[in-house]
């Protein structure tokens, strides 16, 4: 039941990145804490979202602008490894409650302000949005 669960909120999460290019992570952390604590459940999503991630990589890897990648992709990387090892020592029922108010920000934010609020590409804001992501 849990993998069945697990591997079609996979299936949407991954139709969402290939349509998008984001939200996997978002999808599957929308499901995962029902079967996982929440440390397991960040582990399993951003396995699961990097997964995707490389498979749309080795799809498009002939049109990837590699030195435009290489930061954000290293910033993400080793900003997701370092949350995940200092979630470990967090209150559980506090990381908990933390991550339903993001979702509920997220979901406003998508709602009423991501048409007003723009950002200009740059290797700044490039890393500051892959080490959030992370």
């Amino acid at each position: 039941m849990v993998l069945g669960v697990i591997s079609a909120a996979s299936v949407v999460a991954g139709i969402l990145q290939t349509v998008t290019g984001f939200g996997a992570a978002v999808v599957l952390m929308l499901v995962a804490p029902f079967f996982f604590d929440m440390v397991a459940s960040s582990a399993i999503s951003s396995s699961i979202a990097m997964g995707i991630g490389l498979t749309l990589a080795w799809k498009f890897r002939k049109q990837i602008e590699w030195k435009v990648c290489a930061l954000p992709a290293i910033l993400y990387l080793i900003s997701s490894v370092a949350v995940v090892y200092v979630v470990k020592l967090i209150n559980v029922d506090m990381l908990t409650l933390a991550f339903g108010v993001f979702l509920i920000l997220l979901s406003v934010y998508f709602l009423v302000f991501a048409d007003r609020i723009s950002f200009e590409a740059s290797w700044k804001t490039a890393a500051l949005c892959s080490i959030c992501s992370g």
